[in-house]
């Protein structure tokens, strides 16, 4: 006999942290992406584990200069326009890799890659 599918749903989270506190401690962005995932195994359901640094989308916006909103309970949004006119995307400049949150995003990175088991680290990559 055939079970249906499970489903993936959100979980409540156990932790009440801002987004503020997240962006700005890499071991409670980590400890509430465990907690995350620690909630899908505890219901069953079929969600695929993945640890990654969460800025949300607000991250491209600001390498190239829009401002940031830090919402108290959600992911970082950009904050306004660089752009006057839909002309002036063809005058925007490529960013540099570091550029707005980029380099706390790689820091951050760093920090979860270097907490996994050498064992599941694999290959060695550049971040």
């Amino acid at each position: 006999m055939c079970s249906l599918p499970k489903v993936i749903i959100n979980t409540p989270s156990k932790n009440s942290y801002t987004t503020r506190q997240l962006f700005d401690s890499p071991e409670l962005m980590l400890k509430n992406a465990l907690d995350n995932i620690q909630s899908h195994i505890d219901i069953g359901d079929d969600y695929i584990p993945e640890l990654r640094v969460e800025f949300g989308t607000g991250q491209v916006a600001n390498a190239y200069g829009c401002g940031l909103y830090f919402p108290e309970r959600s992911p970082i949004c950009a904050h306004g326009n660089v752009l006057k006119s839909a002309e002036d995307v063809l005058k925007l400049e490529e960013p540099e890799l570091d550029a707005g949150l980029f380099k706390k995003y790689t820091s951050k990175k760093k920090y979860n890659f270097n907490r996994r088991s050498k064992k599941c680290r694999g290959r060695k990559r550049t971040l």
